[in-house]
């Protein structure tokens, strides 16, 4: 079978999703990109990172919230709905 220009792309969007943002993490700076794996790929709740990076929760909290916005100018601008917040609390 020939595909022509008729034929649609074939594509999984969650796949170009998931390199999409691989990509965009690699290019953060190693403080954003540490933090996000944590607590949005690693799930490890905010006190639990904190202990593991040695810093206080509210170091986290607001490193987590840059990072998450630096994460979201690299995939292509802040008019993307951005992480879930207040899903993993200090406890």
């Amino acid at each position: 079978m020939e595909i022509g220009l008729e034929t649609p792309w074939l594509h999984d969007d969650r796949l170009i999703a998931e390199i999409t943002v691989r990509q965009a993490l690699e290019r953060l700076d190693a403080t954003h990109r540490e933090i996000i794996e944590l607590v949005d790929l690693a799930g490890f709740r905010y006190a639990e990172a904190a202990e593991i990076l040695g810093v206080p929760v509210g170091t986290v909290m607001s490193r987590l919230s840059r990072a998450r916005l630096s994460l979201l100018d690299e995939i292509g601008g802040r008019n993307v709905t951005p992480f879930p917040t207040g899903r993993r609390h200090v406890g």
